[in-house]
């Protein structure tokens, strides 16, 4: 303004004064953006398979309706339900826009392993038209998800069996006809069928694969024990692995004709409590209640009582003890 002064020229002294008023008018628009937009998102929580890409969308609520030009959200992903949350695992720059009142911004996280996790919106800001200034934002909307192993349907069939030779108890493969008893039909083969059963000579004859099914089948109940080492509840990532384990060890003992239950101690009740598990979605069910559980123990920091001893009533039956160092035993056995 001041060099077209100079020389005199007034078109210049005006465009320059128009824009100066023009950038003002900039600067309070970021404010109107700032105080009359706001973010949430589509849903409090969610649930992800570790390692694949989730789709999470952030709502926007642009209430004076003035179109926004650029907006970038600073996302951080962390392990930990909200108010438990670690250290940032995931930091991301998200950029968008809303020209309705009414908008969305949309974009992908990839957790690494299982367990609780939650995605925040740290700050925002806002741009004008120019993108010379811009306004900056707290805001506190989370989202809780919960981060499932990737989980596959079982098809193990399991029996107790007491040997009188020996005084350990195990667990073996079961499919109708282990049974020593009478021959209640002869059938088509079926996957899964073991081959022990196969009757050979009607197979030949009839040119089609045939089974002996026998007469006793018995429902046998399996209690799967999540045990957790004090040094290992803060652990994200041993604690993923243990979720991974803890479920593909559930997932093997399914089946129609077993009762699979899920257990572990809980301090609140002083007692350990028992969830039955029939298919991939009771697992993914009871996993997050696991979730939560586990949460709650690290916010009241409730070390006590993490890996109590199991009651001898339970280890008289069934047993499979899954633990976070990944070892697996079968009723006292080590399996793994």
């Amino acid at each position: 303004w001041y060099v077209a002064g100079m020389v005199h020229s007034f078109a210049l002294m005006l465009y320059a004064v128009c824009l100066t008023f023009f950038m003002l008018a900039m600067h309070f628009v970021t404010s109107i953006y700032k105080k009359r937009v706001s973010f949430a998102f589509a849903s409090d929580y969610a649930s992800a398979v570790e390692g694949r890409d989730y789709l999470v969308r952030v709502n926007i609520n642009n209430n004076h309706g003035l179109p926004v030009s650029k907006i970038r959200l600073d996302i951080e992903v962390s392990y930990g339900f909200n108010g438990n949350k670690t250290k940032y695992m995931l930091t991301k720059k998200i950029y968008g826009s809303c020209h309705k009142k009414k908008d969305s911004i949309k974009f992908t996280i990839r957790m690494p392993y299982a367990g609780p996790a939650c995605v925040y919106i740290k700050r925002v800001y806002f741009y004008d038209y120019t993108g010379v200034f811009r306004r900056k934002s707290v805001t506190d909307s989370h989202m809780n998800i919960a981060v499932l192993p990737y989980i596959e349907d079982g098809s193990i069939y399991m029996e107790y069996a007491a040997s009188a030779a020996e005084a350990s108890q195990d667990l073996y493969v079961n499919r109708s006809g282990n049974s020593v008893d009478d021959i209640r039909q002869i059938r088509e083969y079926q996957t899964g069928d073991s081959y022990r059963h196969i009757h050979w000579n009607l197979s030949a004859k009839t040119g089609s694969l045939l089974v002996k099914e026998f007469s006793q089948e018995t429902d046998i109940e399996v209690n799967v024990f999540a045990k957790v080492f004090i040094d290992d509840l803060y652990d994200y990532k041993k604690m993923g692995d243990f979720y991974d384990k803890l479920a593909n060890e559930t997932m093997w003992l399914i089946n129609d004709k077993s009762i699979i239950n899920l257990l572990w101690y809980d301090y609140e009740y002083d007692t350990f409590i028992k969830h039955r598990v029939n298919n991939r979605k009771d697992c993914e069910d009871v996993l997050y209640a696991l979730f939560l559980y586990h949460e709650k123990c690290r916010v009241n920091n409730k070390k006590t009582g993490m890996n109590k001893e199991l009651p001898s009533a339970y280890k008289e039956g069934n047993i499979v003890v899954v633990d976070t160092s990944l070892k697996v035993s079968v009723n006292g056995s080590i399996k793994v």
